[in-house]
C-alpha cells in the first residue's frame, strides 16, 4: 500500500501543479487507481478513487477549493456533479440502510468535539450512480442498524452542550424522530447538568422529558440515549 501511495504521489505531483502544464490527465489517473479505494494527498490537493456497487467513482479536488464527482457512464468517465467544498476525509459506508455502499465526504471539522460537516453521495440502484442527497448532509452522520435510523450528533467538551438526533428513513427523505441534549450547568463548572429529550412539532422544538442531576451520573445516560455512543 505504501508503494502504491508513493507512486500515486509522484504522478499527482505533476497533475496538481496549479498553473503549470499537466503531465498526466485526470482520466489516466482515475483508470489507474479506480479500484484503490483510497484518498491520495499531495500538497493541498485531494484525490479519491474507488469502486463500489460495481460502479467506479472518483472525487477530484479543484482549485477553488471545490471538488468534482467523476463516475463511469456507459464505460466512460464523466463529471456528474460539482461541489463548492474541499475534500478532507472520505468514508465509504451504507448511510441509508439499503445494504449498498454510499460515500460521505467530510469537508470541515469543527474544533469543538471534532464535528464533521458532510456531503452525502447515496448510491441510486435505479440509475446505478452516486447522487447527492442533501437530506443526509448532517453533522457526524451515520446509519444505526439496530434502530434502523439515521443518526447525527453535535459533540462538545465536558463543559459545553452536546446534541444527539435520530431520523426515520422515508424513501429518499428523512423525518426527525427524536433528540436528546446535554446541557452543563456553567455556574457549577460543569459538575451538574440537564438532559432534555425533545421532538419537533410544527417546525418547533418541544421538550418531552427533562432530567437534572450530577454530570458524573447523567453523562452515562446521555451516552446510552437513542444510540450508544459511550465507547
Amino acid at each position: 500500500m505504501r508503494g502504491l501511495l508513493f507512486i500515486a504521489i509522484i504522478f499527482l505531483s505533476r497533475f496538481f501543479a496549479y498553473g503549470q502544464k499537466a503531465y498526466i490527465s485526470v482520466i489516466d489517473t482515475l483508470n489507474k487507481y479506480e479500484n484503490a479505494d483510497t484518498l491520495l494527498k499531495f500538497a493541498n490537493a485531494r484525490f479519491y478513487v474507488g469502486n463500489f456497487n460495481k460502479q467506479s467513482i472518483g472525487l477530484v479536488q479543484l482549485k477553488k477549493p471545490s471538488f468534482a464527482l467523476y463516475q463511469k457512464v456507459a464505460g466512460k468517465w464523466e463529471i456528474t456533479d460539482k461541489f463548492d467544498y474541499p475534500i478532507l476525509y472520505v468514508q465509504a459506508t451504507d448511510v441509508n440502510g439499503n445494504d449498498l455502499t454510499d460515500i460521505i465526504v467530510s469537508y470541515f471539522f469543527s474544533t469543538a468535539g471534532g464535528n464533521s460537516q458532510n456531503v452525502c453521495l447515496l448510491f441510486n440502484p435505479s440509475s446505478k450512480l452516486f447522487e447527492h442527497n442533501p437530506n443526509y448532509d448532517l453533522s457526524n452522520v451515520q446509519y444505526d442498524k439496530k434502530s434502523n435510523t439515521v443518526v447525527s450528533a453535535i459533540w462538545g467538551g465536558a463543559t459545553s452542550a452536546q446534541d444527539k438526533m435520530t431520523y426515520k428513513i422515508n424513501g429518499n427523505k428523512l423525518t426527525f424522530k427524536e433528540g436528546v441534549k446535554y446541557i452543563p450547568d456553567y455556574d457549577s463548572g460543569g459538575k451538574n447538568c440537564t438532559i432534555e429529550f425533545y421532538e419537533m412539532q410544527n417546525g418547533k422544538r418541544v421538550v418531552t422529558k427533562t432530567i437534572k442531576g450530577s454530570s458524573e451520573k447523567l453523562s452515562e445516560l446521555f451516552d446510552k440515549a437513542l444510540w450508544d455512543t459511550g465507547e
